[in-house]
């Protein structure tokens, strides 16, 4: 990822704060239909091919249970299929599931993006001007959490070299398991002295307090963020004058097709497909620097 995800970390939070409220908040088939696409092209940028199918099956499962759930507990709709236990089944029913499903599916992967393109440092950048003691907790707690992990098989794998307990006899393992446990308690509680003796003689805490972010914001930023609100304020205001309102009880309503409605689309569709072209460019283009070497 390098297009996209080197833009100016708060392009990049104003970016999916935008997509996520309108998929969110918007029930609108066509809306979330054009979310859903956008979400898996860029996840398809982030991920391998494997981790790539193996994510549409669970949101391919995920969307057919949710429509299971609404079908068996929501019996609303003029148009029945068929009957169980003398319960309509109607098609009004199927399709809302089936929206609150791709909503759901689609808020799923751009929260996965998300992770994957907004780390640590960026998310540190964002809010350290406003809260720098909590962000500062709160990365370090985020960075224990792989440490401790590391730490965990080192104590365990040890245990099993030094045959201090069996693997075969679930009495041993949950000895071992205590053991373990209290390894990593000493080593948790070390690692947190060791770190408030560093972060002491580092001189934290002293006035005045100096800040340094390695994140400029360029011109290219600058262009993203107006892109993203002007298109962002389109959505909106298609919105509330009812251009992008969509009905599924008592019956299927039709789509809106005037003029601002379809701009409407057309600026949400290219804002959520943004980052793929961003990302298919750089690619082209590093491919194309490959070949001329």
């Amino acid at each position: 990822m390098r297009g996209f995800a080197s833009l100016n970390p708060r392009v990049l939070a104003l970016y999916f704060l935008s997509v996520l409220l309108i998929t969110m908040f918007m029930w609108n088939p066509a809306i979330q239909i054009i979310s859903l696409l956008g979400s898996l092209l860029l996840l398809s940028t982030l991920t391998s091919a494997k981790e790539m199918l193996s994510d549409i099956c669970f949101y391919a499962v995920l969307i057919l249970l949710i429509i299971a759930v609404n079908l068996m507990f929501s019996h609303n709709g003029e148009t029945p299929m068929f009957f169980l236990n003398g319960n309509p089944i109607t098609f009004e029913a199927l399709l809302y599931g089936a929206e609150a499903g791709v909503m759901i599916v689609s808020v799923i992967a751009w929260c996965k993006c998300l992770s994957r393109i907004i780390t640590t440092d960026k998310f540190q950048y964002i809010f350290g001007g406003v809260a720098p003691e909590v962000m500062l907790i709160l990365s370090m707690a985020l960075r224990f959490i792989p440490l401790f992990k590391r730490q965990y098989k080192r104590v365990s794998n040890a245990q099993k070299a030094m045959g201090i307990y069996s693997q075969e006899s679930r009495a041993d393992k949950l000895k071992g398991g205590v053991w373990t446990l209290s390894a990593l308690t000493s080593w948790s509680l070390e690692n947190s002295v060791e770190t408030g003796n560093a972060m002491k003689a580092r001189g934290y805490g002293l006035k005045p307090r100096s800040h340094y972010a390695i994140f400029k914001f360029g011109i290219n930023d600058f262009i993203i963020a107006l892109i993203v609100i002007a298109f962002t304020v389109v959505v909106l205001i298609s919105s509330s004058l009812g251009k992008l309102d969509f009905y599924f009880y008592p019956n299927i309503s039709g789509f809106d097709l005037s003029y601002l409605s379809i701009t409407a689309y057309i600026s949400f569709g290219v804002l959520t497909l943004m980052p793929y072209f961003i990302e298919t460019k750089e690619d082209i283009k590093w491919k194309f620097y490959i070949s001329r070497i």
